[in-house]
């Protein structure tokens, strides 16, 4: 017969070797403790503290960037005049040079410059626009393909749509019958303003910073092009007061070239950095 003793709690009977009375419930001995490691397995299970992978993206494109800052200034300028010569060609009309001869001072010096640049050809504008803001989105593609997303594609196919709208207006003034390049050219820049949207989309979705900011700005930009000449081209369709068509030509005309002047000069401040000697 097993040795039995009575529990100091409740008196009654129970075995000599029990640790806990199965009538009351109470241990007879302490409760076994973690020891230090099954507290360091509770500790560890705990989540650890997250840090933004973003936050080192400014630093790693700056350090990323091919083109030292004089020629970035240089492609940059390059885009901006191409851009002035190709909105004073948009609101100068053909042969008709604006009068300067009324309105404010400001007014007056507004249309003589548009003037001067509406006599310089607008192919020149074209290509410099042209191969100025390429070049640029080819510098952020190429830093883009030593971080975390390049865009190749949208990238490839952005650049390629600006190169051969340009192309197809530059063409455009040196042919007898050049509707069918019009229309090519009207597909080719409706198409880069829809991938620029795409990709400033893209853009500031997976980086933070500056080059989220700039793929806002890309985007909205894009939206902005689009829409202005979707107007510009309905009201030609659709309105036949001459005065008016010109006034809707020339109102969109300098909100697009607005839009245009931020996105240059947003890719422009992006892309300078500080050059180690």
């Amino acid at each position: 017969m097993e040795e039995t003793k009575r529990c100091p709690y409740c008196g009654e009977e129970i075995l000599a070797v029990a640790k806990k009375c199965k009538h009351c419930g109470e241990w007879l001995e302490e409760k076994p403790q973690q020891g230090p490691n099954t507290a360091s397995k509770t500790e560890s299970k705990e989540e650890p503290v997250m840090e933004s992978v973003d936050s080192n993206d400014d630093e790693l494109f700056s350090k990323n960037i091919p083109l030292s800052n004089t020629i970035i200034q240089w492609l940059f300028w390059a885009a901006i005049i191409g851009l002035l010569i190709t909105t004073a060609h948009a609101l100068v009309p053909d042969g008709d040079m604006l009068s300067t001869s009324t309105g404010a001072g400001k007014t007056r010096v507004f249309m003589a410059i548009l003037n001067f640049l509406s006599t310089i050809p607008e192919w020149i504008g074209q290509v410099l626009e042209a191969f100025g803001v390429v070049v640029m989105l080819m510098t952020v593609w190429q830093t883009l393909t030593n971080m975390k997303e390049s865009f190749t594609t949208l990238f490839q196919w952005l650049i390629a749509a600006i190169c051969i709208g340009a192309g197809c207006s530059i063409l455009v003034d040196f042919m007898d019958d050049p509707m069918a390049l019009i229309y090519v050219s009207l597909l080719c820049i409706a198409a880069q303003f829809v991938l620029q949207i795409i990709l400033g989309i893209k853009i500031s979705t997976v980086y933070a910073g500056s080059i989220n900011y700039l793929g806002k700005v890309m985007y909205g930009c894009g939206a902005v092009e689009l829409l202005a000449m979707l107007i510009v081209l309905f009201s030609g369709m659709f309105v036949e007061n001459e005065d008016t068509q010109y006034w809707i030509t020339f109102s969109f005309s300098i909100i697009d070239s607005i839009a245009l002047f931020y996105f240059y000069y947003l890719l422009k401040t992006t892309l300078i950095h500080s050059e180690e000697e």
